[in-house]
Order: C-alpha cells, then sequence, then structure tokens
C-alpha cells in the first residue's frame, strides 16, 4: 500500500529531524517510486518533484524540500511486484485541470462509472478522477469548498484518504473516509 506524507510548517528548520524521521518510515510504504509538491509562502512557484524508486531516495527526496515550508506527496507502491514503474507518469501528485494537485492512498472502486457518468477526461489513476470530479463542483458551487468536497466525495466509492490543493484559492484540502490512515 502506498503512504503519503506532508507537512506544514513555517519554521520548517526547527522540525527538520521530524521530517526526515517522517520520510524515512513511510519510505517503505512505496518502493515504486516517490512524488512531492513543495512550495514556499515567500515565492509564487510550485515545485514538483517525482522519482521512479523510493529506494535508498530518502535523503535525495529530504534534501529538494527541507527548505520549504509547505510539502505533501505519495511513495507509491507498485501494483504488482512484477510489474515496475518504467516512468514517473503514475506517481503523484497529479494536476488535473487547472486548478488543482492531488495525491492519494486508497482505491476508488467506481472511477470508470464516474468518467462516463460526469464525462471526464480519461485518467489512467483513479486519484486522477477525484481531482476531475472536485473542479466540476468548485465551478458548480461558486467556489465553495466545503460544498465541493461534499458532492465530490458523496459519488466515490471505496476506502481513501486524499490531500488536495486547489492553486486558485490557495487552499489545502485533507479529506478522509472510513480506512486509510
Amino acid at each position: 500500500m502506498c503512504g503519503i506524507f506532508g507537512y506544514i510548517d513555517i519554521n520548517q528548520k526547527e522540525h527538520l529531524r521530524e521530517i526526515q524521521n517522517l520520510l524515512e518510515t513511510n519510505a517503505y510504504r512505496g518502493f515504486d517510486g516517490w512524488g512531492v509538491l513543495h512550495k514556499s509562502k515567500s515565492t509564487k512557484g510550485i515545485n514538483i518533484q517525482k522519482s521512479k524508486s523510493s529506494e535508498n531516495n530518502v535523503k535525495e527526496l529530504f534534501d529538494k524540500i527541507k527548505n520549504y515550508d509547505f510539502a505533501f506527496g505519495n511513495f507509491r507502491a507498485q501494483p504488482l511486484p512484477e510489474v515496475p514503474s518504467i516512468n514517473t507518469d503514475n506517481v503523484h501528485p497529479f494536476f488535473e485541470g487547472i486548478r488543482s494537485y492531488i495525491i492519494h492512498n486508497g482505491t476508488i472502486s467506481n472511477d470508470r462509472e464516474l468518467e462516463n457518468k460526469y464525462h471526464l477526461p480519461p485518467h489512467t489513476v483513479d486519484s486522477q478522477v477525484i481531482a476531475q470530479l472536485y473542479n466540476l463542483n468548485i465551478q458548480a458551487t461558486n467556489n465553495d469548498i466545503e460544498q465541493a468536497i461534499q458532492r465530490t466525495c458523496r459519488v466515490l466509492e471505496g476506502a481513501f484518504v486524499f490531500v488536495l490543493y486547489d492553486i486558485v484559492l490557495d487552499k489545502l484540502i485533507i479529506v478522509k473516509n472510513y480506512q486509510p490512515l
């Protein structure tokens, strides 16, 4: 099973060891790769880093995010041991539409049904459907995050936790249903 991680810390230098421990304890959750979104309040840009393998790469990941005050990411477990990733196309975070970055742990069992019902763009990973639905719902609710998330989660089937970053509203949204974490 994949592992997700994240922190928000404007004084991250005081907590560098805790952040490093967080990464080290989560790395075993997914040896097939890692991806991370990180940013700083002092800069406008968002940085995305991805790697095909997380084995022995925790130091590399830590070095990339230690100077930022906001980061979240995913250690990806390959779906089948005999099918390792050949690239980072299926490594989180994913960017969907014009506004949403997402990481996700769990399974959305009705992702294909939702794609058809709501005429969503084709996806390769079920996580993408969550962000696509959020994008539809945030527009339909005139940027009401609570309503958009409720509408999105109401139609999802499965066990999940996800972190979604809305770059238009500059909001981080964390959602957990009954099982993961």
